[in-house]
């Protein structure tokens, strides 16, 4: 078809995409540093590679660095409910088709970019009923942990210790499970991969 655009064989596994339009996404002026940092590839270009890892983010501010080590659901809410608008921006708008299955690559794909959603930093995972919600939403891809501190671990920033959270109970339990459900079984690598026990929970 003549308007089918040729992908390239190639993936982009860190873009901040939605940097040139957070504050109208969010309505929050506050954030227009990302409109500064908004030195990325233009959508053209993103339709025409194979795979992005795009970032669900947001910067927060000292205060709430600083309660992330807490785990407060009740505090994390509002961060959350940005980065759900965020995840439904990228599924209502015609630019992106989110990847949430192998099996969806190879569908055909008319001039949109491949998306996988990528929640950079773990703070809004309180318990592991928040990992449900994010991947029913699309979300495939978690850093657990950024630059500070928050309930799950050390960050680069912060002071290195183990996992916070009783073992059972862990979000890492989780987000493996989810994994196992996304990655098909004849991928034998990466099944195996997921399937083994973290944190000592086993």
């Amino acid at each position: 078809m003549k308007n089918q655009m040729e992908k390239f064989k190639i993936a982009d596994f860190h873009q901040d995409t939605l940097n040139p339009i957070l504050v109208k996404i969010l309505n929050r002026p506050e954030l227009n540093h990302a409109e500064g940092r908004a030195n990325q590839i233009p959508m053209e270009g993103l339709k025409k590679l194979d795979l992005i890892f795009s970032s669900v983010y947001r910067r927060i501010g000292d205060d709430m660095k600083g309660v992330a080590e807490e785990g407060s659901r009740e505090k994390q809410e509002p961060i959350k409910n940005d980065l759900v608008k965020m995840m439904d921006y990228y599924r209502d708008t015609d630019d992106f088709k989110i990847i949430e299955k192998p099996e969806d690559l190879k569908l055909k794909n008319i001039n949109k970019a491949n998306v996988v959603l990528h929640l950079e930093g773990g703070d809004i995972i309180t318990d592991p009923d928040v990992v449900d919600e994010l991947y029913t939403r699309g979300l495939r891809s978690i850093q657990p942990l950024y630059s500070h501190d928050n309930q799950i671990g050390g960050g680069a920033s912060g002071e290195t210790r183990p996992p916070r959270m009783p073992a059972k109970r862990s979000p890492i339990r989780a987000i493996t499970a989810s994994a196992r459900l996304a990655v098909p079984r004849s991928s034998k690598g990466l099944s195996d991969t997921t399937a083994k026990p973290e944190l000592g929970s086993e």
